[in-house]
């Protein structure tokens, strides 16, 4: 771990997305140190400001103009401030963390899943076990066995 990052201390976390489309998002983001999560290696973290940021082409020769850029998947960058997320200690390097973008359409939890209120984080849970439950009904229904 590296011994200069303490609780409260902020480092800069660039995200990078790729889009149907092939272009890539690039956002940076101030990080502030909330906890340190020794046994996985990594910092519990919010997000505390959105500090800069570039849509630019699939080759990344070409930075898209304010007039190019992504109407849908702008919003929800800038919709990132003040989450709270886990982070690796590698990220604190500045290096870009590249994610899928099911993180940023929310359809991964990976910004939401410590930013949920305890009646969000019941009705996940409850999703959930109706998943459950139907892929048990599914498997029930074909089982040629029953009693």
């Amino acid at each position: 771990m590296d011994d200069l990052i303490a609780v409260g201390d902020s480092f800069d976390i660039q995200f990078v997305w790729q889009l149907p489309d092939g272009d890539y998002l690039r956002a940076v983001f101030s990080a502030e140190v909330l906890d340190i999560i020794e046994a996985a290696q990594k910092y519990f973290v919010r997000l505390t400001a959105f500090r800069a940021g570039r849509q630019e082409s699939a080759d990344g020769k070409h930075t898209r103009s304010r007039d190019e850029r992504s109407t849908e998947y702008w919003p929800l960058v800038l919709d990132l401030v003040d989450r709270r997320v886990t982070l690796a200690w590698e990220t604190a390097d500045g290096r870009p963390l590249h994610m899928r973008l099911m993180t940023l359409t929310g359809e991964h939890d990976f910004f939401r899943r410590y930013n949920m209120t305890e009646e969000e984080m019941n009705q996940l849970a409850l999703e959930k076990l109706a998943i459950r439950f139907e892929k048990l009904q599914g498997t029930a229904a074909n089982d040629p066995v029953t009693d």
